[in-house]
């Protein structure tokens, strides 16, 4: 239950930003390489892209369910903002007593929700943390090196 209310808080504080004006380089590309996506072009083919092409075919993707539009994306980045605080809290709390976890938590969720951009930091952030959670989440037992 304090998962869930703790993702909720953080989607809350993520959210507080989402009518803000639109930041023209990073969100601003990416939104429109997702709606050329959309609309049958191909990155690095059609139009020029710094990133890799991951986002702008999952930006089409979110555009094809929810509409071209800001607030779709904007909503995707909330929902990424409180799963990395979310995840910090999880990774924090095995160590420290459950008020630094929190402190953990509040943290993440405040610099995560500022700046919103949408360049793929957000998401490469949450997917690294996951995998360090799933990579350290072993009970205690002999691990064994690797041999090649």
């Amino acid at each position: 239950m304090q998962y869930v209310l703790l993702w909720v808080l953080g989607a809350a504080i993520s959210a507080f930003t989402i009518r803000r004006g639109l930041e023209p380089f990073d969100e601003g590309l990416s939104l429109q390489a997702g709606r050329r996506v959309l609309d049958g072009q191909v990155p690095y083919g059609d139009f020029r892209w710094a990133y890799g092409p991951a986002g702008p075919y999952a930006l089409a993707a979110w555009f094809e369910t929810f509409g071209v539009s800001v607030i779709p994306w904007r909503v995707l980045r909330v929902a990424v903002d409180a799963s990395v605080a979310l995840t910090v809290f999880a990774l924090v709390r095995r160590e420290t007593p459950p008020w630094l976890a929190v402190a953990g938590w509040l943290t993440a969720a405040c610099a995560m929700a500022q700046p919103t951009s949408a360049n793929p930091f957000a998401p490469a952030l949450l997917f690294c943390l996951l995998a360090v959670l799933a990579a350290t989440s072993w009970e205690e037992r002999p691990r064994r090196a690797a041999v090649v």
